[in-house]
């Protein structure tokens, strides 16, 4: 800060002016690696702790939280969790005072159609029973290999697709047609930006 602030022959911040020096307890000196460790894990979310978790707004009338451990739609302790504390503690802040300006919009979570098929075919491994396992089956494995060849063509079919639907190709239809896990719906022919017309299928679980 001194740095940016005290040019030019001008002095405006000094060493001298330091009132207070707090380092948190968290990190402390390696003799072996001659660095700071920071004895505190970045990713703090645990299993099941989001209803432990206090809201942006409180008991008390003046006081309001905003940081990356409040209950968010985000449900991590991320910039996006905290960005969405601070909109939350905004608009209690209005809402307290009655003020006329719009309240921020907070928006739910919104999760790529990519991660699906890997979310289904885990929640069906656990209600089977079955341990989490790396090992994807064949069908799988063939959709993300479709994704990360065609990524321009897999764009452009997920901006044709449909909010809480999935949309897949032709190509990725004909390898999972035969599996009878799946429902299919034909959607035809549709115009595609930059790469005509591509045949087009809704996918689903069989209930």
């Amino acid at each position: 800060m001194e740095k940016s602030l005290n040019v030019n022959g001008n002095k405006i911040l000094d060493k001298s002016m330091i009132e207070f020096v707090y380092v948190d307890r968290d990190i402390q000196w390696d003799p072996k690696t001659h660095q700071d460790v920071d004895l505190e894990p970045l990713l703090v979310n645990k299993v099941d702790t989001w209803k432990l978790r206090p809201e942006a707004t409180t008991k008390i009338p003046n006081f309001f939280l905003a940081s990356d451990y409040i209950q968010t739609n985000t449900d991590l302790a991320t910039m996006e969790g905290a960005n969405e504390a601070a909109r939350r503690a905004v608009n209690g802040i209005l809402e307290k005072d009655n003020s006329s300006p719009e309240p921020c919009t907070v928006w739910p979570l919104s999760e790529p159609w990519l991660f699906t098929p890997l979310k289904n075919w885990d929640q069906k491994r656990f209600e089977k029973g079955e341990e989490y396992s790396h090992d994807l089956p064949l069908w799988l494995k063939a959709f993300m290999v479709i994704w990360g060849d065609t990524v321009n063509t897999a764009s452009r079919i997920e901006s044709n697709g449909k909010v809480g639907r999935v949309n897949i190709s032709e190509s990725t239809y004909q390898l999972l047609k035969e599996d009878t896990d799946f429902t299919f719906e034909i959607r035809g022919e549709i115009e595609a930006k930059g790469k005509g017309m591509i045949k087009m299928y809704f996918i689903g679980l069989k209930k």
